[in-house]
């Protein structure tokens, strides 16, 4: 391809006709403004694509935390009626500690002073605020949501 347009701009020089010549160097420079513009082009899809895939990577990985997240809520509000449930009793053997033996007093007195709260898991969160990569995701409104869960989670 290139020995082509190098014979014509020989062919061209040699017959000394610059109006010709002329048309055929601005015919070569807008074809490389044109290559130039397609790699551009390229270029800029490759680099959509590329964080197309790192949303998704990390709306997974939220998804998971999320999933974790709520296993450990589920458990933290498991283990806050167990203490509501010890609480109960302790209250109950205080009003009447004939009913009940100093063994099952003791036992239950402990379980209201334990402390075994989960909090949620907001690694994924924390690194795409820090990063700035929020931005890769393109909804406006998971971007809102998230820094709530985020700002919520760390309030309590």
């Amino acid at each position: 391809m290139i020995n082509f347009f190098r014979r014509i701009r020989k062919q061209l020089a040699t017959e000394n006709n610059a109006k010709k010549y002329l048309r055929y160097a601005i015919g070569e420079i807008l074809l490389v403004v044109i290559g130039i513009l397609v790699a551009l082009q390229i270029n800029n899809w490759n680099e959509q694509r590329k964080e197309r895939q790192k949303e998704q990577s990390f709306l997974k990985q939220l998804l998971e935390d999320f999933s974790e997240s709520e296993k450990r809520m589920n458990t933290t509000q498991m283990f806050f009626l167990e203490i509501a449930i010890s609480s109960s009793f302790v209250v109950k053997a205080f009003w009447e500690p004939e009913k009940y033996s100093h063994q099952e007093i003791a036992s239950q007195m402990g379980n209201p002073l334990r402390s075994d709260r989960k909090r949620p898991i907001l690694a994924t969160i924390e690194a795409l605020v820090s990063t700035g990569d929020l931005n890769l995701i393109l909804s406006d409104s998971i971007r809102s949501h998230l820094l709530s869960y985020l700002e919520q989670s760390k309030a309590h």
